[in-house]
């Protein structure tokens, strides 16, 4: 009879902590974003490859749409009017200068077996 007791409580101790963590409802004030002193009507992005979003051993359009000058320009965005203009290239493998391929990993076969390794794109 003790035991039917004990584990009554728990469960109802359980299910009045549960509802008591259900039950709270929390508000989160959205901040506003400012630019506060800062003018961000003017953004120019000067660098080599980082910058201009060389990744995976070349050039390509997702890679220069995820570059820091664009993910910047697009928090810029929010609070500023002005249109961040990149030059980009075609969509497809990307420019390289050994084979106008990006790396991808690919399944290769090896002397002491398979091993997933980089490859040029096709």
């Amino acid at each position: 009879m003790n035991s039917e007791m004990g584990e009554l409580t728990k469960i109802t101790l359980t299910v009045f902590i549960f509802g008591c963590i259900c039950s709270c409802k929390t508000t989160i004030d959205e901040p506003k974003i400012t630019s506060g002193r800062a003018d961000l009507n003017k953004y120019l992005a000067v660098g080599g490859s980082y910058t201009a979003g060389y990744m995976d051993g070349a050039l390509y359009l997702e890679g220069q749409q995820n570059s820091y000058p664009a993910i910047l320009a697009k928090s810029f965005a929010s609070v500023s009017d002005e249109i961040f203009k990149q030059p980009l290239v075609n969509a497809g493998v990307g420019i390289n200068l050994d084979s106008n391929a990006k790396l991808v990993l690919s399944n290769s076969t090896f002397c002491y077996g398979n091993a997933l390794t980089p490859v040029y794109a096709a």
